[in-house]
């Protein structure tokens, strides 16, 4: 699948999708792989850049699209992915409406009915169909109750402790990495490299960046977010995968509507 870097020329795909963060990339990229998001449905517009120049790109993408005549204008569908970081999710909204209300004044964002951390806006007058996505997963707490500070690294870190998805990941490595086994994999990552860090008085990680990283590097795969989301992704059981990323799935459903 192209994936481009401006949101200009980003018509060929029905989905443009507008990140924070590399891991993102890496889990579109490899639920396309696996079947689970159609192949070709959603172009990344944004790859480069931190943060603030990816909000940049998405606030140009509006600007053109809304400048465009209204009988002229092909209908658009958004997905935005957000980290929460340590904030409310209410911040997180009022910052995408904030980019939305130059052109659309009363833009509001609905939660989803279902999918948590969803928030979505069918304006049929403008032609505009907008997606957010707010990357938050709880259950990445059970394993490190530290983490604070969210993002879709969450999900993937979660999935990267279950056992299928370690025993999957670790049984592609060298021998030299095979032979420390499922259990000892885990026990590092969840019990003796926390513990390497308290016995040295630093502080627990509060990012699931840090912990994918050591993750990483036990297992002998380059470090990048993205590359190890993928790799998770490729390895990781179908029905926990549909179950870690429903919330992003539930997005996409939401921009995809089936045609009659």
């Amino acid at each position: 699948m192209p994936r481009l870097t401006m949101g200009t020329a980003m018509n060929k795909a029905p989905i443009a999708a507008y990140i924070e963060g590399d891991t993102e990339d890496g889990v579109l990229a490899g639920l396309e792989k696996r079947g689970i998001i159609k192949a070709g449905l959603i172009e990344v517009g944004n790859k480069k850049g931190g943060k603030a120049e990816k909000h940049h790109a998405l606030r140009l993408e509006l600007r053109a699209w809304f400048d465009e005549p209204l009988d002229a204008r092909k209908p658009k569908s958004l997905l935005v992915i957000r980290d929460q970081d340590q904030h409310q999710p209410e911040q997180v909204v009022a910052s995408v409406q904030d980019l939305l209300r130059p052109h659309l004044l009363n833009a509001e964002l609905a939660k989803h009915p279902e999918a948590k951390g969803v928030y979505q806006l069918h304006d049929p007058a403008s032609k505009l169909r907008l997606a957010l996505v707010i990357a938050r997963w709880d259950g990445v707490k059970q394993f490190f109750k530290d983490i604070c500070n969210h993002a879709m690294d969450d999900h993937v870190l979660a999935l990267a402790l279950l056992r299928p998805t370690a025993a999957a990941m670790l049984n592609e490595r060298h021998e030299s990495r095979r032979v420390l086994g499922v259990d000892k994999l885990l026990a590092k990552m969840q019990t003796e490299i926390p513990d390497l860090l308290e016995k040295n008085g630093l502080a627990p990680f509060i990012y699931a960046k840090d912990h994918i990283r050591f993750y990483a590097a036990l297992l002998g795969i380059p470090s990048s977010p993205v590359n190890f989301a993928k790799i998770v992704v490729k390895h990781a059981d179908e029905n926990a995968l549909r179950s870690h990323f429903a919330s992003l799935l539930a997005a996409v459903a939401f921009l995809s509507p089936p045609t009659t």
